[in-house]
């Protein structure tokens, strides 16, 4: 999912597909809310989130809501259990990454960039925009390996910071994947504490 600036309101918003996180405006506690396209008569969740860092499109990417008051679910569940997350309109969010897409991006910006410093002196016979072209199709080809990687519930490990009430935090460790499209959390995670979570 990503985050849709619109003036000074947030949408949680599936980017593969434009389908809005919608929340019906009587429901009760750990009620999933639905994916389903943006429909002006609806009632939307609009967040005002802190948006740490740009999620570009070859990441995996997901919004998770810390709060204190009420408990919205934005369709994450627990290995073992239904795990509402605890979240609030108008709280803060944090956009979990995957580190592993994150270094393969990387590596194919510094591939492209040597090879662009090897090409340079060779005769000129492909137009910039068709080695362009190239790269692109190479980038596809690197997303749709880790999209199946993905699918086939390869683990990344986070690191999940607990944000405790007298203000300290401990930092932890656990397992988080994909099934079905939903994200997965490892077993430890509670959905009645407020959780930060950062890169390994």
């Amino acid at each position: 999912m990503s985050v849709i600036e619109d003036g000074k309101t947030y949408y949680i918003q599936y980017a593969d597909n434009q389908r809005y996180v919608s929340l019906p405006k009587s429901h009760d506690t750990g009620t999933p809310c639905e994916a389903a396209p943006k429909d002006e008569d609806k009632y939307y969740q609009k967040w005002h989130v802190k948006i740490e860092r740009v999620v570009k499109r070859f990441e995996k990417a997901c919004v998770i809501t810390e709060a204190t008051k009420k408990q919205f679910n934005l369709g994450v569940k627990s290995i073992q259990t239904y795990e509402p997350i605890v979240a609030e309109e108008g709280g803060r969010s944090w956009i979990i990454q995957d580190t592993g897409a994150k270094k393969k991006a990387a590596d194919r910006k510094a591939a492209r960039a040597g090879k662009g410093t090897d090409k340079a002196d060779a005769t000129d016979k492909e137009d910039a925009s068709d080695k362009e072209d190239v790269s692109d199709k190479e980038d596809t080809s690197d997303k749709e390996d880790t999209d199946k990687d993905t699918e086939a519930a390869k683990v990344t490990t986070y690191t999940v910071l607990k944000r405790q009430l007298n203000g300290s935090g401990s930092t932890t460790t656990f397992k988080w994947t994909i099934h079905d499209s939903k994200m997965v959390l490892g077993p430890g995670l509670s959905g009645h504490q407020n959780w930060k979570f950062v890169e390994v």
